[in-house]
């Protein structure tokens, strides 16, 4: 993980975090290069890709993993890197496996709403959020990453007001996932070592699937565009980088990994941006993704 040595990560009441140039920055540099906190691959792709390294599968035959069949590799090293990491056959394995039978038959017992939909987004991703982020590898066992998480933790929210639609429907996520995670829905998940420490509950996972849909970036098929939206991803420092439809920089991913380059000369003492929605897309369309995902209303000169 290395940030470009002229860059500073920088905090403000209005800004929030943000990226600052502290030497001036020539067009084309390398501003950041960072392996992903925690990735994901989107369930339903046309083309298949690896659920471990983003690689497309033309000529390979997936190895499909036999427990869930929902994650899809392009080797058995991958498959069993991804096993080793975060997908263990006790832990998130056999929590997709009971989450796609539940969605299948579309009730699952003991939850607030008749039907169980088991989506990538918030449903599916706050698991490899717990299990790649947080070392959760157990069906009733506690997590090992609790730093991790904290930190997350701590990357804007714009959580939605207490007693609205919104956050009842996150919080009816965040109690069955607890359920498929075969947690105590009162208690949350444990942290491994912390005796007294709270558990992840579910104003802690409401939380953290706030953060996750704040600060995540897409994970794309190639650097050409238009390219085919594969997955989704969170880098603590990438996401350190505020929006503007006038980008400075530029992000794109190799594999999962995040690289921020630069699309122009930039002066020391200016904010580094980059724009998180397509900038070919009109106006009235930007505003409509930025607070859709981010809840907030561009004011930059475009």
């Amino acid at each position: 993980m290395s940030l470009h040595e002229g860059l500073k990560i920088a905090q403000s009441d209005d800004r929030g975090r943000h990226v600052v140039a502290t030497t001036d920055i020539a067009r084309g540099e390398l501003l950041l290069s960072e392996e992903c906190t925690v990735a994901m691959t989107y369930r339903d792709l046309e083309s298949p890709y690896c659920s471990q390294c983003v690689k497309p599968m033309v000529d390979e035959t997936p190895v499909e993993c036999e427990g869930c069949f929902l994650e899809r590799y392009c080797s058995k090293s991958c498959a069993e890197a991804a096993e080793g990491s975060h997908h263990a056959r006790t832990g998130e394995c056999a929590t997709f496996a009971t989450a796609v039978d539940a969605e299948a038959a579309t009730l699952i017992e003991g939850t607030d709403h008749s039907e169980f939909e088991f989506d990538d987004a918030p449903q599916r991703f706050i698991i490899r959020v717990l299990c790649q982020a947080g070392g959760w590898r157990e069906r009733g066992g506690g997590i090992t990453g609790e730093a991790t998480l904290r930190r997350l933790l701590k990357l804007q929210s714009h959580e939605p007001e207490v007693d609205s639609d919104e956050r009842e429907w996150l919080s009816g996520i965040a109690r069955n996932t607890l359920r498929l995670m075969e947690q105590d829905v009162d208690e949350g998940v444990k942290v491994f070592g912390e005796k007294d420490a709270p558990g992840y509950g579910v104003e802690e996972l409401v939380r953290l699937m706030c953060c996750v849909r704040c600060n995540s970036h897409t994970l794309y098929a190639s650097e050409e565009w238009p390219s085919e939206p594969v997955g989704t991803a969170v880098y603590l420092k990438g996401s350190a980088f505020n929006h503007s439809c006038l980008p400075s920089a530029e992000f794109y991913n190799e594999g999962t990994s995040l690289r921020v380059r630069s699309v122009r000369d930039i002066s020391a003492g200016e904010e580094v941006t980059i724009s998180y929605v397509p900038v070919t897309e009109t106006l009235w369309d930007r505003r409509q993704a930025l607070w859709r995902q981010y809840k907030f209303d561009c004011e930059c000169d475009r």
